[in-house]
């Protein structure tokens, strides 16, 4: 098993092989994209803010280097960036050999983003070096305003939807085709269909909750992006424990932890309804939370003690979440279930 990252993460601990990534502060995005967050059609990529501090590697050419030893054939993999992106392989072949003769770190990461550069400002109608000096001062490079992009391309009136007929469907022929290929169930419905999401087994989804059972959801904290990238940053690491229990503990409602005499900071156990799966955390008593659901910050939970600012902190949401896949796009239903809350006693047994 082979892991690729930038901290000592729980999965990483699993590994016989861990290949060192630069963290995002210290690493250039391989291409320019689009600013997805933008009505107008626009350009952006990351900058490295500091040099790798350490002997780090970038992922384009360690996925580069492992296509050579594997297959001796590195070219396959430049194909493979071709089909996938469009990106050219034989300008991106020569940006890597001319960098990775001169010396330049992670030379594939940076001959691709050298050539992404040079077509996006073809297409832009302007030069590398301005583009790099725009996306620099003003983090986006604006191609053209949303107004002009709804003159050619607004659906349905400029361009026809990607549709059978070319306009708004509220039959969907495609659904109609897997349908007819054997996909069954409500979720393939040719019409918008509610689908009621049924948290509990065997129980009539309008039956009261019991008295220690609750609805789950989850969030996530403004100090750590996606799941715990950089929740062993010092920094941060000090906020979510100067936040204490609003970022690490499990969200009750004081109505129902009443009932259950807990009180903010009491350890307790969590037990999936519907799969057995339990985890441990300290409650936290609030009003923001809904009477009948718990919430839990997603970020936190590492066992690995290596993450010796995060390790033990707080709850891991992933021992909760069942693997119960969506069929149409493979999501996971990661709040389809109840929990059952138990108080438990310093030693960790059934208060």
């Amino acid at each position: 098993m082979i892991a690729i990252d930038v901290l000592p993460s729980d999965t990483a601990a699993w590994a016989d092989v861990i290949l060192p990534n630069s963290t995002y502060l210290e690493r250039d995005e391989p291409t320019l994209y689009g600013n997805g967050v933008n009505h107008d059609l626009a350009l952006t990529t990351r900058y490295a803010a500091i040099d790798p501090l350490f002997d780090t590697e970038e992922i384009p050419d360690i996925l580069l280097e492992m296509t050579r030893i594997l297959s001796g054939e590195p070219d396959r993999l430049l194909e493979w960036v071709e089909a996938m992106t469009g990106m050219p392989a034989a300008p991106v072949r020569a940006a890597w050999e001319r960098l990775r003769a001169e010396g330049a770190p992670s030379p594939f990461t940076h001959a691709c983003r050298e050539v992404s550069f040079r077509l996006s400002a073809e297409r832009a109608g302007t030069t590398s070096a301005e583009l790099d000096r725009v996306l620099r001062e003003r983090g986006i490079f604006t191609e053209q305003p949303r107004e002009q992009v709804l003159e050619h391309a607004a659906m349905p009136r400029r361009l026809p939807l990607p549709t059978g007929s070319g306009r708004v469907e509220y039959y969907s022929s495609l659904f109609d085709s897997l349908r007819g290929m054997g996909a069954e169930g409500p979720h393939f419905s040719v019409l918008a269909t509610h689908i009621p999401a049924r948290c509990r087994d065997n129980a009539d989804m309008a039956a009261p909750l019991g008295a220690d059972e609750f609805y789950f959801t989850y969030g996530k904290t403004p100090t750590v992006s996606y799941a715990s990238t950089n929740s062993n940053n010092p920094v941060l690491a000090a906020v979510n424990r100067f936040k204490g229990g609003t970022y690490t503990g499990i969200w009750i409602h004081p109505d129902r932890a009443a009932r259950l005499d807990i009180v903010t900071g009491d350890p307790i156990r969590l037990t999936n309804t519907r799969s057995g799966q339990t985890a441990t955390g300290h409650a936290y008593i609030t009003r923001l939370v809904h009477r009948d659901a718990l919430f839990i910050y997603s970020s936190f939970g590492a066992e690995n003690p290596a993450l010796t600012r995060s390790h033990g902190l707080g709850t891991a949401t992933n021992k909760l979440v069942p693997y119960r896949v969506e069929p149409v796009v493979g999501g996971f239903r990661s709040q389809e279930f109840t929990l059952r809350v138990q108080k438990l006693d310093n030693s960790g047994g059934a208060a």
